[in-house]
């Protein structure tokens, strides 16, 4: 009987541990949880040893059932603004540092949870402790440029409610919490690391350790991001893979039994999900390691495919909102890449000197798999592919390993100083060399390419034919199934429309142009908002969701913060191939303006000058006239300098954008008779009564009128009197404040189609 359950589970290891977690997780949908979890067991022994040899007709009804127990998931409801009232009491779940200061969760009377900010540590309430508290809530608005940070989306992920700021926090009583104990252990990691490590360094670990990385430095965090490392520094497979290994090879130097070893392994990574936010990707990590060391525990054939199917049906039984989880859904495709391509490894079947086969063969074809496995995820949910990260995986994940190996013999040795300084001293030198090997792919060309946006049918068929490639080595028939499709669905883009993005950028301009030659051009980039922080934080993401891999020109009309005030974090974060501004704004001595034409100097990207009467061309059979440029400034009027180009498309002008231009300088323009007539206009000044005259406007006789400006903004922008003007003259408004980011397109028959974007 024994040899059988062998035999069964050698022939088919990727399917039958899969359908029995499958069939009790697709059936304790139905009822209640808690009746279910016994079954789940029993499914397990019994479909184990009985399921035929090639259950693929019983996995496909089951695994639709799985499907279906997902589609049952109650979305749980995010309150626009709470009405919670201000006071209220709770108990704190968790607390997490940030990098500036703490975020907890405190569940509330009534069982919901929230997510609360405190940026001081004096009198910190701690997870188990029982109190009064007083907040101010957050106003959770619409998401109003596509790519950008859906805060009510990520509550959901947390399984909060509604967020704010602690103001005050009144004790009543405290109860152990295992979060509690997690929570000042992570303390302690830390104080040890910025003791007896760098500052640089010491952020570094304790992101490698427990997951916590409030002490990152922004511009490694940013390194790592823009190569594709930036896995490295969340606590996932890869890291339970090393402390596993090193901690076994510990209990071994110990002359402790391998049977023991490998239990007392286990229960060391289950004390540690906790300490790491106990995150989807460690959960499935820790999970799937014990399978495979009870398996072996219990002399039974030791099969990864078996462990991973258990592992992942087994987290989405209990929390089925782990499936959107973007770390669980990378930390399975590496896993089910790495694990097929070493079925399939043509390494080993090749006569290759077993140096460069184990050390350099072997672990790039292993890296080549995860990649495969990660590669559609990364394009469906970031539009962007960085091939460096291949390289990267090779040279930086060895060093890491290393480094994580000597940060625990750091923290083992923290009572004797002069041990405990070695292992600081070697544990920032691992970390900083590959902080450096990063740095330096971060610097090369070609680090970040922008790809899709591809459908979520496509990424899934992509994904599922190059898994498909894997165990035999060879194309299969899903493999080239996927390639047609992805053909096919590249021809139907093949002739895209022009594209004009007036995003919302609050009291702020922002407009992305996208022609259908692929070129780019973004005339202003924002506001100040998020600290400066506009360009990477609203800008960039959309710039993802769109497919955009760079900006060809950006152009600032004007050195007003609400035109630039994004810029700076832009150039940090994307690539800009070329700065446009006027004569006049050279020389313009703002502090801000100076350190951004720093930046750009240091990157070394091209400024150019424009100047009126000029035109750009190169666009396809489109052509953009600067028809106000001024070379010389009067006083300290920064808007009469505005730079202000129409565009013109092969049926006649499309668009004229009038930055912050005022009255008088639309009557010289009027005065020069230069065609001004277009469809579409982007009013200047944010609908100020100082710009757009009804004689401009008149001349103009736009269709669609656009307005730039905040939402409730303290200026009364746009002027009720310049809507009475549009409406007389039957121009349809379009206002950021209400619409959102608004979009028109021009066909190549040069019809015009317009929306907006708002949910």
């Amino acid at each position: 009987m024994n040899l059988h359950k062998i035999k069964i589970l050698n022939n088919s290891p990727s399917w039958i541990s899969t359908l029995a977690v499958v069939l009790a997780f697709s059936l304790g949908s139905f009822s209640e949880f808690s009746w279910w979890v016994p079954p789940l067991v029993l499914f397990w022994l019994i479909l184990s040893t009985t399921l035929p040899q090639k259950p693929r007709r019983v996995f496909l009804v089951f695994s639709l059932l799985a499907a279906l127990r997902l589609l049952a998931v109650e979305t749980p409801e995010v309150e626009k603004i709470p009405a919670l009232g201000s006071k209220g009491s709770g108990s704190v779940q968790s607390v997490i540092r940030t990098a500036k200061g703490f975020r907890l969760q405190i569940e509330l009377e009534n069982g919901h949870r929230v997510l609360l900010r405190t940026k001081t540590g004096d009198q910190l309430p701690l997870p188990g402790d029982q109190g009064e508290w007083r907040v101010k809530w957050d106003t959770l608005g619409n998401l109003t440029v596509p790519g950008s940070f859906d805060q009510r989306r990520w509550l959901i992920s947390q399984d909060c409610m509604a967020s704010g700021v602690l103001l005050s926090w009144l004790p009543d009583h405290s109860h152990f919490h295992t979060e509690r104990l997690a929570f000042k252990i992570r303390e302690w990691l830390r104080v040890v690391c910025q003791r007896y490590m760098f500052r640089e360094t010491g952020g570094v670990m304790v992101a490698l350790l427990v997951g916590d990385k409030s002490g990152l430095d922004e511009d490694i965090s940013q390194d790592f991001r823009a190569t594709g490392l930036v896995h490295i520094l969340t606590v996932s497979g890869f890291h339970i893979v090393f402390l596993s290994s090193f901690l076994q090879m510990m209990l071994a130097a110990l002359r402790i039994p391998p049977k023991y070893a490998r239990m007392l392994t286990v229960v060391m990574l289950m004390i540690f999900v906790p300490i790491t936010g106990s995150s989807a990707s460690v959960q499935r990590a820790v999970f799937m390691f014990g399978v495979v060391q009870i398996a072996a525990w219990m002399e039974r054939p030791s099969l990864s495919l078996h462990a991973l199917g258990v592992a992942c049906t087994s987290i989405l039984l209990f929390d089925p909102a782990s499936l959107e989880d973007i770390g669980f859904q990378l930390s399975c495709g590496a896993t089910a890449g790495i694990l097929l391509g070493q079925t399939s490894n043509p390494c080993k079947r090749a006569k290759i000197l077993p140096f460069l086969n184990n050390w350099i063969l072997s672990p790039t074809w292993i890296c080549f798999c995860a990649t495969l496995g990660t590669f559609p995820i990364l394009v469906y949910h970031f539009q962007s592919f960085s091939p460096i990260s291949f390289v990267g995986n090779l040279l930086v994940i060895p060093l890491m390993g290393f480094a994580m190996e000597a940060g625990v013999l750091l923290l083992l040795s923290c009572a004797c100083g002069p041990l405990a300084t070695g292992f600081g001293q070697a544990a920032s030198i691992l970390v900083g060399a590959s902080v450096q090997v990063t740095h330096i792919f971060s610097t090369l060309p070609g680090t970040n390419y922008a790809m899709g946006p591809w459908p979520l049918w496509l990424c899934i068929l992509i994904l599922a034919g190059g898994l498909a490639w894997l165990p035999q080595a060879r194309p299969q028939k899903l493999t080239w199934c996927a390639a047609i499709a992805w053909c096919a669905w590249g021809f139907t883009m093949i002739h895209p429309p022009l594209q004009i993005w007036f995003l919302d950028a609050a009291q702020g301009d922002a407009t992305m142009l996208r022609f259908p030659s692929g070129k780019t051009l973004l005339l202003d980039a924002g506001n100040g908002q998020f600290s400066g922080k506009y360009g990477s934080r609203t800008l960039v993401p959309f710039c993802r969701k769109m497919g955009i891999g760079q900006i060809d020109a950006l152009i600032i009309s004007h050195p007003d913060l609400d035109h630039y005030g994004g810029a700076t974090s832009l150039i940090e974060s994307f690539p800009v191939k070329s700065l446009w501004i006027g004569e006049a704004i050279r020389l313009c001595d703002k502090p801000g303006w100076v350190r951004f034409l720093d930046e750009v100097s240091r990157r070394g990207i091209p400024i150019r000058t424009l100047r009126e009467g000029m035109a750009v061309e190169g666009i396809g059979a489109w052509k953009i006239h600067w028809i106000h440029s001024p070379d010389q400034i009067q006083g300290e009027d920064w808007n009469g300098v505005s730079a202000v180009m129409r565009l013109d498309g092969p049926h006649g002008p499309a668009a004229l954008f009038m930055a912050d231009l005022g009255v008088a300088e639309e009557a010289a323009l009027l005065k020069r008779n230069i065609p001004l007539r277009v469809p579409v206009i982007k009013l200047g000044h944010h609908g100020s009564q100082n710009s757009s005259s009804r004689e401009f406007l008149a001349r103009c006789s736009a269709t669609h009128a656009v307005i730039s400006c905040g939402l409730e903004n303290r200026y009364g922008h746009p002027s009720p009197s310049i809507l009475k003007r549009l409406d007389s003259l039957h121009s349809q408004v379009w206002n950021t404040e209400y619409d959102g980011s608004i979009l028109f397109e021009w066909d190549s028959e040069g019809r015009i189609s317009s929306g907006s974007f708002r949910k």
